[in-house]
């Protein structure tokens, strides 16, 4: 991955994948940088890595679920939260939030997307795949 972001210029982007509750997200800003991750709830943003202690999104989310696995439509309603003044759900003049995703653990796992600001725009399950 390093050799290819080097090889042309791309914008930045996160990359999730995860596989048996092992993750790892790659971030790049002009920089690559992997974080793996394991099982529970985690927080990424277009310019935040996943789970930064830093981020309002994430200390929303910690303050909102606490531990344990908290329930997907409570999920769902946090992503198209307006709360704070960094809310999850963004809309201004500059940026704002053009979509949501929401994997789901489990057998067999789910995803689900809103192609869309998740406020106005319904998420549905897209097709998974497993590795064998």
């Amino acid at each position: 991955m390093a050799k290819r972001v080097d090889e042309r210029p791309v914008a930045g982007f996160n990359l999730v994948a995860s596989i048996d509750g092992e993750g790892l997200a790659l971030h790049y800003d002009g920089a690559l940088r992997a974080v793996p991750f394991g099982p529970g709830g985690h927080v990424i943003s277009s310019d935040r890595d996943l789970d930064d202690p830093a981020m309002p999104e994430k200390l929303l989310f910690d303050r909102t679920f606490g531990p344990g696995r908290p329930e997907e439509a409570a999920i769902l309603r946090f992503l198209a939260s307006h709360e704070g003044d960094r809310p999850v759900c963004k809309h201004n003049d500059r940026f704002g939030t053009v979509s949501s995703t929401l994997y789901v653990e489990g057998a067999p796992p789910r995803l689900l997307h809103a192609p869309g600001p998740p406020c106005r725009t319904p998420f549905a399950e897209t097709a998974t795949s497993s590795v064998p």
